[in-house]
This record gives structure tokens, C-alpha cells and sequence, in this order.
């Protein structure tokens, strides 16, 4: 369902989930027992997919949007998803929508969820192991794309977060041109 289809029906929150994503036992019913205790400043009630994280719960720019409780009034609110994302921050760009508009966005570190990102390589230069996710040429143009378009957006209102998506885009150039194949294409 995309967001702005979406209506009470007396309902307020709603649940987003990707197809390569599950999670753990329990893990949904911690993170209701947690909405029914929130503030309303809350939008979005998020699990978390590290394993060192027990009981932590932590205040978030933005989260994959993967596994969130996100209040139904708040995505009428802010419109949903930008559709000109596509595929890449989308979740990121609605999350900073929502924190402009001083909204939080809460990651519960006991509530779990799997989720992959994409497929993980190796590869071994001169004795140091690198790692990294693969994607096709097609979604590194959508992944670089994507996280300019974000700056441009936000990064008045967070410079902090957009200077770490620079970085991003940095290194994964380097990665690129170092680790590899297909190196024009991507």
C-alpha cells in the first residue's frame, strides 16, 4: 500500500516491511508494548538489527524503514514517501522530514530484525581484508543519486548528517575504483 492510499480505519499506526526482512520472536510485541506507553511527539518506533543491542533505546535521524511502527497520522501529515527517491533514502528522506518538523524516531535495541542490505564481498589487497555490499550499476547510480539529492535537501537543517553522506559517497567511489569489477558501469 503507498502511503497516501492509506486511512485510519482505526488504526494508529501502520507497519512497513521489505521482502528480504523478518523478525525475531517477540520482537513485534515489544515494540507495541512500547507505542502504547510513547509520547506523541514519537513517529516512528523502530527495531534494531544489531545483536550486541539488548535494552538500549535510542533517539534516531533516520532508520530503514524496514520493521517500523510509523504513525498513520503522521504519514497523512507529511505526505508519505517521496516518489522521486525511488529506491535509495527514501526512508531516509521521510525520516528527516519528520524530524524537521520535531517528530522522534525511537530504535528499540531488544525488539529484532533480519534485514539484508545487499550481497557482502571480500576481497584481499596487499594482506588487509575489505568488505562491502554489492549492488548493479544500476543501483549505485540510484544509491549516489539519491543521497545528493538528500544533501541538497537537508543539509541546512542537518549538516552533521549530510557531511556523513558525503563521506558515504566518497568512500564508495574509492571502493569502486579499489574493489570492484566493473568499475566504468558502476
Amino acid at each position: 500500500i503507498a502511503f497516501r492510499e492509506i486511512a485510519n480505519d482505526g488504526f494508529d499506526w501502520v507497519i512497513t516491511m521489505d521482502q528480504d526482512s523478518k523478525f525475531v520472536n517477540g520482537a513485534i510485541d515489544l515494540m507495541k508494548s512500547y507505542i502504547e506507553n510513547c509520547d506523541n511527539n514519537v513517529g516512528i518506533v523502530a527495531p534494531s538489527t544489531d545483536e550486541k543491542k539488548k535494552n538500549e533505546i535510542d533517539n534516531e535521524d533516520v532508520v530503514l524503514m524496514s520493521g517500523n511502527f510509523v504513525r498513520v497520522d503522521y504519514i497523512k501529515q507529511f505526505g508519505g514517501f517521496d516518489e522521486r527517491y525511488f529506491i535509495d533514502c527514501v526512508d531516509h528522506e521521510f525520516c528527516l522530514r519528520m524530524r524537521r518538523n520535531g517528530y522522534k524516531i525511537v530504535k528499540l535495541g531488544n525488539a529484532r530484525l533480519i534485514h539484508s542490505l545487499g550481497t557482502p564481498k571480500t576481497k584481499t589487497i596487499l594482506f588487509m581484508k575489505f568488505s562491502w555490499l554489492d549492488h548493479s550499476p544500476l543501483r549505485r547510480y540510484y544509491i549516489s543519486r539519491n543521497r545528493r539529492l538528500l544533501c541538497k535537501e537537508f543539509s541546512h537543517d542537518f549538516p552533521q548528517f549530510c557531511g556523513y553522506q558525503r563521506f558515504l559517497l566518497f568512500r564508495d567511489n574509492i571502493k569502486i575504483v579499489l574493489l570492484e569489477d566493473d568499475k566504468k558501469e558502476r
